[in-house]
């Protein structure tokens, strides 16, 4: 996959989304707060490439989250193009730590 994009609306980065993963390589990036009484909340955009189904080259895997505050962590895979899967684990708390596996059909 190749990062199409990244941002943040709030919070800053400690750890900026690498801008390629491999095929079946791990990855990780972090946001954390930005002062007293906040949260963090972004969206990383990556395009698949060199998939071994050919057809599946140039789709969009999307990962959002929110962790305010206050209330409860949120996450979604808004804009996932259709044929790509993303199962998400993790994610509670403050510091969460979410793991998202993106597969193909």
């Amino acid at each position: 996959m190749t990062l199409f994009s990244d941002s943040l609306s709030g919070g800053i980065w400690t750890i900026m989304p690498e801008f390629t993963v491999p095929n079946g390589a791990a990855t990780a990036w972090e946001s954390e707060s930005n002062g007293f009484m906040t949260g963090t909340e972004g969206v990383a955009s990556y395009r698949l490439s060199n998939c071994h189904n050919p057809a599946q080259n140039l789709k969009f895997a999307n990962f959002h989250w929110n962790d305010p505050y206050y209330g409860s962590n949120s996450y979604d895979n808004a804009g996932t193009s259709a044929g790509v899967h993303i199962a998400r684990s993790g994610g509670s708390g403050n510091n969460a730590i979410v793991t998202w596996v993106v597969t193909t059909s």
